[in-house]
């Protein structure tokens, strides 16, 4: 049992065993783990019962980092669950695809705060994120049918004005795009097939903000339904829906919105019908991150209860005859994913 900072970095440095840090709530957590931060900067996962937790937690940990400049990432989970084919919001969806881009990309370690529920779920493969990650240059040549076809195939959406993440439009030599790798969305001038300027600007008045020499575009949604995999996706869906008992014409529908559309709303339920292996947000750390859990028992109650709730709502969709897959399909299960915690030599908190 560790009861001050003293005592404990020299346990954690040598990191060969788990320990359990008492006495300390609040933000005093996000102090410690700032100081320890501070000491042996190294990538840190932080883990909490609640969505609500991991945001105090990496409000604390980004006040307290002010002069640091960590990179502090807030990795949510989504505000619904598989089973509904609904869509997800856009803003968590972006923050979500940008924590896992910066995770890959910063060259500082990163701090990232998830709560359980984001823990056990199955991702989009850390190489698929990569392979899509698109770099314009201002004065480079650029195929600008080539980059529509890749965003709608990354899960952006047409519209009329750009207003929220994950939409585009087009007006003449002009591309604009709500990518969530920025706040603001971007918008790309050409001439013939060079790409002219690049600006940010504001989704409420059209206004330009800022001017960019270069910038990155990440996909829309945390599925990429590339053209040459549409049929194998399709062959998938209906042979889920034959294993589920059915009918075809009820997911005909669902077929002419992937191949017109790629994709349709709630999508991402079906992650595991798109990819033959999915990742975990640990797969995304590097080989020896912290791992430091807010609340044991608070966590631990969580996930349990996180898992009882993903069984029941898929009996629900099950027996509603919707089309949808196992729950194991999409989220790891707790008792395994907590002895995987457990042999990196957790830091955990508890009370009293």
């Amino acid at each position: 049992m560790i009861n001050s900072i003293s005592e404990l970095l020299p346990r954690l440095e040598t990191g060969d065993r788990s320990v359990v840090c008492s006495g300390f709530s609040g933000s005093d957590r996000a102090y410690l783990l700032q100081q320890i931060y501070q000491k042996t900067p190294r990538q840190m996962l932080v883990v909490t019962p609640t969505n609500k937790e991991a945001e105090r937690i990496a409000e604390d940990l980004t006040f307290f980092n002010s002069s640091q400049k960590a990179p502090i990432l807030l990795f949510p989970a989504y505000n619904i669950l598989p089973f509904k084919l609904m869509a997800y919001n856009s803003e968590t969806v972006a923050r979500r695809i940008l924590a896992l881009h910066q995770i890959l990309s910063e060259r500082t370690p990163v701090i990232v705060v998830t709560p359980v529920e984001a823990l056990l779920q199955k991702i989009i493969p850390k190489e698929e994120m990569v392979a899509f990650a698109e770099l314009l240059l201002v004065g480079e040549e650029t195929d600008r049918d080539q980059l529509v076809t890749k965003l709608e195939s990354g899960g952006y959406e047409r519209a009329i004005l750009v207003e929220e993440p994950g939409d585009y439009a087009i007006r003449g030599s002009i591309l604009d795009i709500f990518t969530p790798s920025y706040p603001q969305p971007l918008r790309a001038e050409f001439f013939g097939d060079m790409l002219d300027s690049l600006r940010f600007f504001s989704p409420v008045d059209q206004r330009q903000i800022d001017s960019a020499n270069e910038a990155v575009v990440l996909p829309a949604k945390e599925i990429i339904l590339h053209d040459g995999q549409l049929d194998d996706i399709v062959y998938r869906l209906r042979n889920r829906a034959s294993e589920l008992g059915l009918p075809v014409t009820q997911v005909r529908s669902l077929v002419e919105q992937i191949r017109q559309q790629h994709g349709f709303a709630g999508i991402e339920s079906l992650i595991s019908i798109i990819y033959d292996e999915l990742d975990q947000l640990t797969d995304y750390l590097g080989e020896n991150p912290l791992i430091v859990i807010s609340d044991r028992g608070q966590v631990e109650k969580a996930a349990l209860e996180f898992e009882d709730l993903c069984s029941a709502n898929y009996a629900a969709s099950k027996a509603d005859a919707k089309l949808c897959v196992s729950p194991d399909q999409l989220y790891a299960d707790w008792s395994g994913t907590q002895a995987a915690i457990e042999d990196r030599h957790p830091l955990y908190f508890q009370l009293l």
